[in-house]
């Protein structure tokens, strides 16, 4: 008629726990009823912090079921108690809790770079196996995959390299998959190479488009960039490709810029979704008097969203109006006055993927630029 100490000593069915209705308590009725207290306070303690290590044993832990874990050693099981049990955890720094399909079961079954403040809930089935069952916190929180905060991308000289710098980037292993934020990125991209840091197969193309995205390796907390042909589609927000390098299981598109000749990269600025580029003329002397579509792939890629530039008319007293789709639905009219010429900076979006409408009045030369794209 031992007096239990810990609640894994009790057991669900009653008639197996003591004292039996036949025991002689004596004096230890005050040790059980201190014993059963006590259990019932520590299911609502905070126990003692535990330092992470490939095996962090927080089923061992028996004065609390909410504590801390300190350090940033991966850990791959966390011990071993009997089913049923569950541990609060908070993580004080950044470590990679590894996926196991039986071991340790995560959400999304894919692993989890914790951050500092993310709290998670285990459940443990027994021999040593243990299920998140909750995970809130920096690492799958909140935020759209591909945000991003005073991301940029500055090309200077034309050439096969450049880098990507962001306060902070969300990414995910798929769309509403597991997600994870790298915070005071700074990664560089070379389009001379593949793999990570590189394009992600073959060559980049030349005088075409190449999507540039950030990607992780959770398991050695690894991030780098990987860039991917988007001259014939729209590249999708995470990375859909068959080459993401091994180990990398979650990704977010930053950009889209162009490629010149060479396959090297233009002279360009990136502004978080905002791409500034030389200016490349798409109309130029139009004479349209009526809606007339007008392909700027060769200024825009397909996932451009907006286009700004320059927008003119040539002739005295004339208009030349632009529209997202041909219709008067967000359409814009520039008009000349007596003294001629005019040239207007505008930003419109893009309802037809790469594709701008535009007229101008009898007698017009209209004449337009683009100098920059929102993705």
């Amino acid at each position: 008629m031992a007096v239990p100490s810990v609640i894994t000593d009790l057991n669900v069915t009653a008639a197996s726990n003591s004292p039996a209705g036949t025991d002689p308590i004596g004096s230890s009725l005050d040790d059980f009823l201190r014993a059963a207290f006590s259990i019932v306070r520590r299911e609502q303690a905070q126990g003692a912090a535990i330092a992470s290590a490939a095996t962090t044993s927080i089923g061992g832990n028996s004065d609390g079921n909410y504590l801390h874990i300190t350090g940033t050693t991966t850990i791959t099981s966390l011990g071993t108690i009997a089913a049923g049990v569950s541990r609060t955890v908070v993580f004080d720094g950044s470590l990679t809790l590894t996926h196991n399909s039986t071991s340790l079961i995560l959400p999304g079954a894919a692993n989890i770079v914790t951050a500092a403040g993310d709290i998670a809930e285990f459940v443990s089935e027994g021999s040593g196996n243990w299920r998140c069952v909750k995970y809130v916190g920096g690492a799958t929180a909140s935020g759209v995959v591909g945000s991003t905060r005073n991301l940029r991308m500055a090309v200077t000289t034309t050439g096969a390299t450049a880098t990507v710098t962001a306060d902070e980037i969300i990414i995910e292993s798929s769309l509403g998959g597991s997600q994870y934020r790298l915070a005071n990125f700074s990664k560089p991209i070379n389009l001379a190479t593949t793999g990570a840091g590189g394009m992600d197969t073959g060559t980049a193309p030349v005088s075409g488009y190449v999507a540039i995205y950030a990607i992780l390796n959770p398991a050695t907390a690894t991030s780098a960039l990987l860039a991917v042909n988007a001259t014939s589609a729209a590249a999708p927000s995470v990375y859909a490709g068959a080459n993401m390098p091994s180990g990398y299981i979650a990704s977010g598109l930053l950009t889209v810029v162009p490629t010149n000749a060479s396959s090297q990269f233009p002279i360009l600025d990136v502004y978080d979704r905002h791409v500034d580029v030389s200016p490349v003329a798409v109309v130029n002397g139009g004479t349209a008097t009526s809606y007339t579509s007008i392909p700027i792939s060769s200024a825009v890629p397909k996932n451009a969203v907006a286009w700004s530039g320059l927008v003119g008319a040539a002739a005295t007293s004339n208009t030349t109006t632009v529209s997202p789709r041909g219709t008067l639905v967000g359409q814009i009219i520039v008009y000349t006055t007596s003294g001629g010429q005019v040239q207007v900076p505008i930003s419109m979006k893009i309802a037809v993927a790469q594709t701008l409408y535009y007229y101008g009045a009898s007698g017009n030369l209209a004449n337009i630029t683009i100098s920059g794209y929102d993705i």
